[in-house]
Order: structure tokens, then C-alpha cells, then sequence
């Protein structure tokens, strides 16, 4: 079932330590077996939802999700609002959160991240009004525009991505087995970011920085896991000003600009579509028993600006 819902104020703003997950290096060629089992469950307005077994073993049906799907957010907004639903969930693994917003220009790095990455002087990201934040979640240089698409995963990532039988993790020959069910977790997040590309008819793979179309990266994949609670998550690029990647390298081994949905598919892409279909496909693969959408929340008041259904690409010259 799917709802439209307010929320009450909730006055609580909390810090957490964290304890970091570095990902996708260079052996992650990952690849997803699966076995989906589709139901229509609903539909309102124009999203359609649907529930799904993940291999008839998905212990994450009984988990509802909330996504709130804002305009553009102040990037220190997001990362408050994140440790308040981290705090939550830590407490109610019953729900997930997914927020999806977009970020003025700034440089976020990750763990795999470093400032020779940044091909910028400083004097011209003063000149820009950019500012380089050091984050910590894993992943390298993301630099964050308007027609970008960042998407923050507060998810229980036990309940969520349970894990496989022994036989499964053995290989059926009684091989050590590993339990740590962070792999699946940035499997099934990557698949439906993947899932979402081949909506749109683009082909991609999953390699090391997050999915890749030929030999640039589309979409920027990078977690911190607390207490079993994921949050951060990837960044979509539909429509940005692709000219000032060449600055920056987003990605390990790579000396190739990001690309985008708007320039793969040789024409304009709808921002509220690409939502509408990630949110779908990301309900498809953890298997949500519901999602609850939101287009604001009590934390963000007087931090965040609606978006129009089209972005306008910067005219700056970089």
C-alpha cells in the first residue's frame, strides 16, 4: 500500500559516531542473480508500486518505507536530517528512509577521496562559491550540481539484505561461509540504480566507484554503515552542466568525465520521472512492504527550494 502522509515535529537533533564502509574497489564486478516475483499493489496519482520476493527469501516485507522527495537541500541540512533518521531507525527497524534532493555546487569526498583528485586551485573554487566538504561515507570526489540527483539509503541493512542460506555462501561444497550482509545490501542498491538506467534503455555495469555506461561513470555509489543502519548512499547524474567534470576526477582509474542520463539518451529527461522509477525499483528489490512518500519534513524548514520539473544547466564557463 502506498500513502501520501504530513509528519509531526520532531525537535530531537542528535550526532552520531560512525563507523565507515569503503566501497567498490577494484574487484567488484559484481553481478546479481535474481528470481523476481512482480505483484501490482497500487497505484496513486501517476507512481505505480509494486512488492516482490528477492529470491523467495527477502526478510524485508514486513519493512516500510518513507521517501521524501524534496527540492534542492542545503548539503549540512541533509547530513542533520540523516543522523536524526539514523537515530530513529537504530530504534524501529520496522522502516527505511529514502531521501532524494538536489545539492548547490559543492565537492563532497569520501573515503577514497583526496584533494589531488580536484583539479581546481583554490583561488577558482573561491571564485565559484564552491567549497570542498570531507565526508564519511566511502566512495571518492563527488562533485554535487543542480540535474544532479542525490540519494541517501537510512536503511536497517540486516532486515533489508538478510543473508543466504549456508549451502548458498559456501558454494555448496563447504567452502567458509561469509555472514556479513553488506556485499548483498550494495548489490541490491546498485541493481536498482542499474534497473533504473535500463528503464531509461541504457546499459551499464557495475564497477569500481558505481555504474558505469562504457567508460564513464553515471552514477557514484558510496555508504557509512552505523550500528547495522546504512546512510549516504549515490548520487544519479540526469541533466547536470556536464563541462566542469573534466576537473575533477569522480572516479578511481579513470581520467574520463562523468556522463549523464540527458546526454545517453541524446535528449531531455524528466527529473520526476527518474525519481518515480527509482523509487519503484528500489521498493522492487529490498522488497518494501510500503512506501510512504513526503515532499518535505520538519528538520528542513526554510533549508530546502522546490525544484522545477526541468533544470536549467548552468551558462558558467569552466
Amino acid at each position: 500500500m502506498t500513502e501520501i502522509l504530513s509528519q509531526e515535529r520532531v525537535s530531537t537533533d542528535l550526532q552520531c559516531d560512525s563507523y565507515l564502509l569503503n566501497y567498490l574497489g577494484q574487484d567488484c564486478n559484481l553481478s546479481l542473480r535474481h528470481n523476481l516475483h512482480l505483484r501490482r499493489n497500487g497505484q496513486v496519482g501517476n507512481l505505480s508500486y509494486q512488492t516482490m520476493a528477492w529470491d523467495d527469501r527477502n526478510s524485508a516485507t514486513a519493512i516500510a518505507l518513507r521517501a521524501y522527495l524534496l527540492g534542492s537541500v542545503d548539503f549540512e541540512a541533509t547530513l542533520r536530517l540523516q543522523r536524526r533518521l539514523h537515530f530513529e531507525i537504530s530504534g524501529d527497524r520496522s522502516q527505511a528512509a529514502l531521501l532524494l534532493c538536489e545539492h548547490s555546487p559543492l565537492i563532497s569526498v569520501g573515503r577514497s577521496g583526496s584533494r589531488g583528485q580536484i583539479f581546481w586551485e583554490p583561488d577558482e573554487l573561491k571564485q565559484f562559491g564552491w567549497r570542498i566538504r570531507w565526508v564519511n561515507r566511502g566512495g571518492g570526489c563527488w562533485l554535487h550540481l543542480p540535474g544532479q540527483l542525490a540519494v541517501y539509503c537510512i536503511f536497517p541493512v540486516d532486515p533489508v539484505s538478510p543473508r543466504p542460506p549456508r549451502e548458498e555462501r559456501s558454494g555448496g561444497r563447504g567452502l567458509p561461509h561469509n555472514d556479513d550482509p553488506l556485499p548483498r545490501f550494495l548489490q541490491q542498491l546498485s541493481e536498482a540504480v542499474r534497473r533504473t538506467l535500463a528503464d531509461f534503455r541504457i546499459t551499464s555495469g557495475i564497477g569500481p566507484g558505481g555504474l558505469w555506461v562504457g567508460q564513464r561513470l553515471i552514477a557514484g555509489l558510496g555508504v557509512a554503515v552505523r550500528d547495522w543502519v546504512s546512510y549516504y548512499g549515490l548520487c544519479l547524474n540526469v541533466h547536470p552542466d556536464l563541462a566542469p567534470y573534466g576537473h575533477i576526477r569522480c572516479a578511481p582509474r579513470s581520467n574520463e568525465p562523468m556522463t549523464s542520463l540527458a546526454r545517453e539518451r541524446r535528449g531531455l529527461v524528466r527529473p520526476a520521472h527518474v525519481r518515480e522509477l527509482l523509487v519503484e525499483n528500489l521498493q522492487n528489490v529490498f522488497g518494501f512492504s510500503r512506501v510512504s512518500l513526503f515532499t518535505d519534513h520538519p528538520a528542513l524548514d526554510g533549508c530546502q527550494e522546490r525544484l522545477a520539473d526541468w533544470s536549467v544547466a548552468s551558462s558558467r564557463t569552466y
